[in-house]
């Protein structure tokens, strides 16, 4: 949605989310009377309220938006339609920002252990570890199979795959 809608639609598109939608998908996972939670539902660091709000928010938005100007083009000669690859711009700050994300996850996910379990600090460094070694692995994972598909070494696609799979810890309870 960034830079992709003008400012006005982006005011009214997080405003919605985080005022009506937001809170009632979260009141349903962790309030100790929310449905979900009365159902069995039990969310660990935020695994269903908040990557399932946004990635179905993103998916929405994402729909509505189309894809990038230039994304895609067909080929006169097949009829074909290309998938273009549209560069990062600006892949310092990227990667700063994944670090950052990476960084914030040990409090994300530790600080929900800890609330998990109390003083048990042994479980606490556990889920510090598995975050670790979730980034890690989605990590190299991802620079691996770029470089296996592409022939060429990505950071941004490394980046994903970091993001990934931190993401991909937060419901391991």
């Amino acid at each position: 949605m960034a830079e992709r809608c003008k400012f006005e639609a982006y005011l009214i598109y997080s405003t919605a989310l985080t005022a009506f939608i937001y809170p009632v998908v979260s009141h349903w996972i962790w309030s100790g009377d929310g449905w979900m939670l009365q159902k069995g539902v039990l969310d660990f660091a935020g695994g269903g309220a908040v990557h399932g709000v946004g990635g179905m928010a993103a998916l929405v938005g994402a729909t509505i938006l189309g894809p990038r100007i230039g994304r895609f083009t067909k080929d006169e000669a097949t009829g074909k339609t290309i998938s273009n690859k549209i560069p990062g711009h600006n892949l310092v700050l990227s990667a700063l920002g994944g670090f950052i994300l990476w960084f914030g996850f040990f409090a994300f996910n530790g600080g929900s252990g800890y609330d998990i379990v109390g003083e048990g600090a042994i479980i606490t460094g556990r889920v510090a570890v598995v975050t670790c070694l979730g980034g890690a692995t989605g990590a190299i994972t991802m620079l691996m199979y770029i470089k296996y598909r592409d022939g060429t070494w990505d950071m941004m696609m490394c980046m994903n795959g970091l993001l990934a799979g931190m993401i991909a810890t937060c419901s391991c309870w």
